[in-house]
């Protein structure tokens, strides 16, 4: 099986997705540095991933660097140091996450690195914010955004691509249950659970609803007998940061009444009885 088809797709059926797969695709072979944006948990690395092994070298490790961690020795490609980043050659790629926190200088350096450098990694950019933002940053990367800006593609919040949630949803199910319990499971969790899910506004994005889902699941005995009661249960156990008021509200807008009215919450411990 190759690194591409070992991968998580790209999922959903909204315009930005269609976009994304566009982007991805039309980016992969070239070896011009590109610059993912979105907010957290959207699926910038899933994208990064995706360029990379439907690139030139698909086969090969996709490396991953916070930005706020090259120093200038780096950038500038200074000295023999076994453990720089940037001079794994130009068959290796690295994704470079938190762009907008790179040092000025650095991305000084960077840029001139990547105009003369034939053997530079390839480089993939991800930031929480746009090119038309960071000149108003207090540290500055207006050396990398002219190089950047023709290459810069949007990943839109969740909230903002609604449609995209039911694709998410099976997807996550399908990966966590036996192929012979699935199409029940995705019943009873469509049926119960999915107007929740359309219905609540997704701050931490993909990341988020795939920690919600995989709670859902997470039952000690089949697979979605009584999704609701399966979240409360999951959710009371702390695993993962959602807020009480999230699960909630997902239960609510969602569940059976049956389901709902069987569970008392504890307002001091915030815990599902």
């Amino acid at each position: 099986m190759s690194s591409f088809q070992q991968r998580p797709p790209v999922l959903g059926e909204s315009t930005a997705i269609e976009s994304l797969r566009d982007f991805i695709v039309g980016v992969s072979l070239r070896s011009i540095p590109v610059l993912l944006v979105g907010a957290s948990g959207v699926g910038k690395r899933l994208a990064a991933s995706k360029i990379q092994s439907i690139g030139r070298y698909p086969d090969v490790h996709l490396q991953e660097i916070e930005a706020s961690s090259i120093s200038l020795e780096h950038a500038i490609g200074a000295g023999l140091d076994p453990d720089n980043p940037l001079v794994g050659g130009n068959q290796t790629t690295l994704h470079i996450t938190g762009t907008e926190l790179v040092d000025r200088s650095v991305a000084e350096a960077l840029e001139r690195r990547i105009s003369c450098d034939p053997d530079l990694p390839r480089l993939l950019f991800s930031s929480r914010t746009p090119i038309a933002v960071w000149k108003n940053l207090p540290i500055g990367v207006g050396a990398l955004a002219q190089m950047l800006a023709d290459h810069e593609h949007t990943i839109p919040p969740l909230r903002e691509r609604i449609e995209d949630v039911p694709h998410l949803c099976r997807y996550r199910i399908q990966t966590l249950t036996e192929p012979e319990e699935f199409e029940e499971c995705w019943r009873e969790f469509s049926s119960r659970l999915l107007p929740g899910m359309l219905a609540y506004d997704w701050p931490g994005n993909v990341r988020e609803l795939n920690s919600v889902v995989s709670r859902c699941c997470a039952m000690p005995v089949g697979c979605c007998a009584d999704p609701a009661r399966s979240f409360a249960r999951e959710f009371e156990k702390g695993l993962g940061k959602f807020r009480r008021s999230m699960a909630l509200e997902v239960l609510q807008a969602g569940s059976s009444m049956r389901a709902i009215n069987g569970i008392r919450w504890d307002e001091g411990s915030n815990r599902a009885n």
